[in-house]
């Protein structure tokens, strides 16, 4: 059975087929590495790999082995997840992923905050999409993440912490085209009377793309404009450039505050609902210490609305 450097040599070799470009990938030499390859024949007693014009092909055998060491690698970064994830623990050590946009004048005041209420703990941050602080938690190599969802993914836990509302952002000159909302604070700006072709539409990789998506085909709209970008700055200057309206969460506002001409509106008299979760695999925290994590978090996102 080959060993874990056995293992992960041969499984570069079998991506990039040329012993140059391997030993580059593995930061060792070229002639080290061809002497190790063979040595590894030697022992087997059969080539792994067919050479022709410096390619290396595997063989029969050499696929049966190389899917051996594939599964050796899959067992060690299985243990170094669990290893990591132990040595956070053991270490009072708690990571948390935030969405990127959300990370802007949210991610220092909470780590003050924490600071004072859980002195013992040591948290530590990831900014990243939806997809990739998803491919983190699932490789377990962050605790938690600070998520909105429409859906429950199987497999993850949920702990409820504040429920968003739903916005349109829409051109300064688009003032007259509003009222004022039912609750008496806020503009009112039914989507209904906004042309779809006005409308610019999030991206699916976007965290706020599943909210709209339901919104809009609840109110039985169709055809928005594709967003100029899958990103809400510029979708936020494209508002400013009178290039249409997009939608955004309440508890965003506060980080556009450096874009000018842009007015904020709900879009219908009953609010699109949008919960804050904290997700996770398995609990991290004793349940006051995660309480108290909570709290932070929802004191947090209630100032930024």
């Amino acid at each position: 059975m080959p060993d874990l450097k056995a293992a992960r040599y041969i499984t570069a070799l079998t991506q990039y087929k040329t012993i140059r470009k391997t030993a580059e990938s593995l930061y060792i030499s070229p002639s080290a590495l061809s002497m190790y390859i063979r040595h590894i024949e030697e022992e087997l007693g059969t080539p792994l790999f067919l050479r022709d014009k410096k390619n290396f092909t595997p063989t029969v055998i050499g696929e049966k082995y190389i899917r051996r060491c594939y599964e050796i690698l899959k067992i060690d970064q299985e243990f170094q997840d669990d290893l990591e994830q132990w040595k956070r623990r053991e270490h009072h050590r708690i990571s948390i992923g935030i969405y990127r946009r959300r990370g802007i004048g949210f991610q220092v005041p909470l780590m003050k905050s924490l600071e004072e209420m859980l002195p013992d703990i040591q948290f530590t941050f990831r900014l990243g999409s939806v997809r990739e602080l998803e491919l983190l938690l699932e490789s377990r190599q962050i605790d938690y993440i600070l998520i909105t969802h429409r859906l429950q993914k199987p497999g993850f836990n949920y702990q409820y912490i504040c429920s968003d509302r739903l916005l349109l952002a829409c051109p300064l000159s688009w003032e007259h085209r509003m009222e004022i909302a039912p609750d008496g604070l806020r503009l009112l700006l039914p989507i209904e009377n906004i042309p779809a072709d006005q409308i610019l539409m999030p991206s699916t990789s976007q965290s706020i793309y599943p909210f709209v998506s339901h919104f809009l085909e609840t109110h039985g709209i169709q055809g928005p404009r594709p967003a100029p970008a899958s990103n809400m700055e510029i979708h936020m200057q494209s508002v400013s450039a009178e290039l249409g309206c997009c939608f955004t969460l309440a508890s965003y506002i506060p980080t556009f505050s450096h874009i000018s001409g842009v007015l904020f509106a709900i879009p219908a008299s009953c609010d699109e609902p949008v919960s804050w979760s904290l997700a996770s695999l398995d609990s991290h925290l004793e349940p006051r210490q995660l309480s108290i994590l909570k709290a932070a978090i929802h004191n947090q996102i209630a100032q930024m609305m």
